[in-house]
This record gives C-alpha cells, structure tokens and sequence, in this order.
C-alpha cells in the first residue's frame, strides 16, 4: 500500500468516526446483545471496535504532551523508576539499571514547564546525589520554563537536578530571594548550562547583588521587583549592552545602597573593555515599566536609552519630599526623547485629600509634546489638576490620539478648572480618539452645556469615538444637565456606542436612558427615510 494511499485510509477512518455523533452509545449498545449477534452484525462492531482504537491511539500523544506538559515537582517522574520508593516516612532510590530509565525518559522528554511552588513528600537528599552520577544528559531535555516559587528543600535539588540546555525562562518568588546561598550558585550554574535564557523574573524585598543579570546574554524580558536592592548607574550601564533586551519591568528599589552578598569570583563584577562602548545602549528596548520613588526613578532614567521605547508606564509609590513637579518633569524630559512612543500609562501616589504641590498636572507634562506617535495615554491618579487651556495645549500635540485616560477628580490649574469646553476642544484635537474618560471640574448649567457646543464647531461625521465616560469633582449633576450633555453628545458623536457616568454621576440612570431614546429615534429616521 502506498503512502497516499494510507493516509487516505487514516483519514477515512476519522471521517467515519467523528461524522458519527453516537458512536460509544452504539457501541455499547451492540456490546450488550453480543451473543444473539449474527455474523454481519459482528464484522460491522468489529470494524467500529477498530476504528475506535486507532482514533484512541492518534489523540494519546496529544493527551500525554499536556498532561506532562506542566508538572509540580520531579515526584511523579520519579516514581516511574523501578529503584525509587518509599522507606518509612521518606523517599529514596536504590540501585539503578540502564533500562530504568527508558520509561522515564518517555514521559520526561514531554515536560516543557516545572514550576515549583509547593512543599512535597520528603525526599533523601541521597537521591539527586545518585540521580546527577546516574546520568550524563539532561533529565529534562525539552524543558523551556523553570519556577522557582517555594523555598523547601526539595524544590532546591529539584531546580538543579532539572536545569539543561533549551531552558528559555527562569522565575523566582519571594522565599527564593532570601536564600542568597542557593539564589547566586544556581544562578550562576544556569548561565553555564543554558546560553538560550530570554526572560528572566526575580521578587523579593531581600537585598541581593545584581552583576549577574548582564551576563544572560540573550535575556529579551527583564522583570525585578526587589523592593530594598539599591539599583546603580552601573547596573543600567551593563543592562544597555543586551542586544536583544526588548522589555524591563523593575522596581527602582532602595535610594541607598545596603550591604549584598557578592560572588566570591572578582572578576566577574565588572564589564570587559570590549562592552564599554555606549554604542548599541538599549537598542532594542520596547517597553519598559517602573514602581517606586519618583525622585529615584528620575535619577535612573537619565542612564537608560528610550529612543526606541513604545510603551512605558510609571507608578509611584511614595513621595517622602512632598514637591513632586521637578521629579516629574525630570521623567517627562527624558520620555520625550522616545521617536516612537505610542502607550503611556502613569500612576501616581497621593494621599488623601492631599493635592497642593503633589498633584499631577497638565503644565508638567509639557515635554511630552514632542511624542507625535502617542495613541494611548491614561493618567490613572486619584486626582489631576487642569484648566481648558493646559489640556488642550497638551493634547493638541498627540494627532494620532486613540485612547485618553484622565482621573475622575480635576482639581484648578492656575485658578482655572476644566469645563465641557475641554471635551470639544480635544475632540478636535484628535480626530482619531475612540475612547475618553474625561473629568469636569468647573461647576455649570445648561446654558454653559449648550453654549460649549453651540460656540465650537465640530465635524460630526468623522469623529470615531465609540466611549465617553464623564466625572464631575463638584458632585452629581442635576438631571436635567446630564438629558442636555447626553443628547448633545449623541449627535455631535455619531459613533458614539458607550455613554457613561464616572465618580457621583455612576449610579445616574439618566445616561442609559437618553442613549436607548436616541438610538430608537436614529432607527424610526432611518426605517422613515427608507
């Protein structure tokens, strides 16, 4: 039988399972009349019974690679050695022949994540020493992802018993960070086994030194959270060298150095001659985020290349000085170097009712304006502090605006809030926006409503906003503003699929209202011009 011919066999036999929708119920059903059955009946079962199995046979690969795929501990491959049992309260291995590990293997080579994040069963300490001499290639040979989320013990042997050649990812969690003893040798054992590794995560508040991280020459993805490690000019110096580093995720850590543990090989803490050029400094770098002091984020910035950064996103923690404007003008200068930013997300710390000198406000970001590619930027404070002409200077400048983001609570800017003037203006501004959640700060009624669209011209058949959400930070407003608001804004936005209240307006059921009566008078138009 040729190849063609085979595979249209394969394929024959699938089509005649799977285009049956009751085949088990059939089969079962003939499997309890087995003995009246006459010859024709039992040909057919049979045929089926066949069928069936090689139909079980082509879904067991699939159904062992994901029941492998992602495994807990080294355990459940372990106890497919003949050798290895339990004696009294503990696991351990005794002799191990050659053919013991042609089960394992089978089953080892499906496993492509280990994530330990668990306390097992006790394990001798004996069995990795007998495992490691037992073999000369990797258990794990197809194993791309190793977590390390729990510091017990056997999640420690079973890390370095498991690390090989093709692992890609190394995480580790908050327990691990503290033991500085297996943390550094592990770290430094991965580097010389894997030269493939792309991302790598490390969490903690321990504080630890960082001089290996330059040495994963590959690493695409860079995420640190280490709250009291202090992080050096130096170590963005190094970070720059990675060509391929395309996304970093840090904590901006501790203002003040703190003591470390070191590797004990000098030489490996400083950077060879070779890697000094600043030519190639963070060339790939795409995306980057920040958590932390603002005041020690803008002092860092000044080391990393964002020329070719496309998304960015800043988070303060905590602002111990209380005068946030230079900080935060610092960050915005050095953004502004970006040629290709298109997202930008900021988070900034405020406390309660505490906004005089702290709040974030539309004048400080004016350095911003040279980000011509922008189409994303969400401002998620508490609060904000604008006035018309301080956003719409600012938003005037992002023509390929998609996506504004502003807190729900504007607070004066210059002595001047924001007004429903604002929501014309940056619609005008940008003529590609789709979604804007916009705060109004400047009290007013009707007549200002109807004036703010009455005064500005706007053409209403090519703007694309689909989500408008509207706060207030003096208070609800009245309903007979928010009918009038509403209907202004359904037919200035033709598009316009989403209207919503923020803050105290939320709970108004004014806004779902007005926008059912409008869309039903839109249809009765157009069933009537039909």
């Amino acid at each position: 039988m040729t190849e063609t011919a085979k595979t249209l066999q394969k394929r024959d036999v699938f089509s005649e399972i799977m285009g049956n929708e009751d085949t088990i119920s059939l089969i079962f059903q003939m499997l309890a009349v087995n003995v009246t059955m006459d010859l024709d009946t039992k040909k057919k079962t049979r045929k089926m019974l066949y069928n069936m199995a090689l139909l079980g046979r082509a879904f067991t690969g699939p159904a062992l690679n994901s029941l492998w795929k992602v495994l807990p501990s080294m355990l459940p491959l372990f106890r497919l050695l003949p050798a290895f049992g339990l004696f009294g309260n503990t696991f351990i291995v005794e002799d191990i022949q050659e053919d013991d590990w042609l089960i394992l293997d089978t089953y080892a080579r499906r496993v492509r994540v280990l994530c330990l994040d668990s306390k097992g069963p006790a394990i001798s300490p004996f069995v990795y020493m007998m495992l490691s001499r037992a073999r000369s290639s990797p258990i794990l040979p197809a194993l791309k992802e190793l977590r390390l989320l729990d510091n017990h013990p056997g999640n420690l042997s079973d890390a370095f018993l498991s690390m090989g050649p093709n692992v890609e990812v190394l995480e580790f969690g908050e327990t691990i960070v503290t033991n500085t003893e297996f943390l550094t040798p592990f770290i430094l054992t991965a580097l010389q086994q894997s030269s493939v590794i792309n991302e790598f995560r490390l969490r903690g508040s321990h504080t630890i030194d960082l001089r290996f991280v330059s040495k994963f020459s590959s690493l695409r993805r860079l995420e640190l959270k280490l709250t009291n490690t202090h992080l050096t000019p130096q170590f963005f110096t190094a970070l720059g060298h990675l060509d391929d580093l395309s996304d970093i995720q840090i904590h901006v850590g501790a203002p003040l150095p703190t003591a470390a543990p070191v590797t004990l090989r000098k030489e490996a803490s400083g950077l060879s001659s070779s890697r000094r050029s600043r030519k190639h400094k963070f060339r790939s770098l795409k995306s980057f985020s920040a958590t932390g002091s603002i005041s020690l984020l803008s002092r860092l910035l000044e080391f990393v290349e964002l020329r070719n950064v496309t998304s960015f996103r800043i988070q303060e923690e905590a602002n111990s000085t209380g005068i946030a404007e230079s900080h935060w003008n610092q960050c915005f200068q050095s953004l502004s170097t970006s040629t290709q930013l298109e997202e930008l997300e900021i988070v900034q710390f405020q406390q309660t009712n505490s906004y005089a000198g702290v709040c974030l406000e539309a004048r400080w970001m004016t350095p911003l304006c040279s980000l011509s590619h922008l189409k994303t930027l969400a401002v998620k404070n508490a609060s904000f502090g604008s006035s018309d002409t301080d956003i719409s200077t600012l938003i005037s400048s992002f023509p390929l605006l998609k996506t504004l983001i502003l807190p729900e609570i504007c607070h004066a800017s210059n002595g001047s809030f924001m007004s429903t003037d604002s929501l014309i203006n940056i619609a005008n501004g940008c003529p590609l926006l789709e979604e804007l959640r916009i705060p109004i700060g400047e009290k007013f009624l009707s007549a200002r409503i109807l004036g703010a669209f009455q005064n500005q011209l706007i053409d209403s058949l090519k703007r694309p906003l689909r989500t408008l959400t509207i706060s207030t930070s003096f208070g609800r407003l009245p309903n007979p503003d928010v009918v009038l608001l509403a209907q202004l804004v359904f037919r200035t936005f033709s598009y316009l699929h989403t209207l919503e209240g923020s803050g105290p307006n939320a709970a108004n059921e004014s806004w779902p209202q007005v926008r059912e009566i409008y869309q039903a008078i839109q249809a009765e138009v157009k069933t009537f011009r039909a």
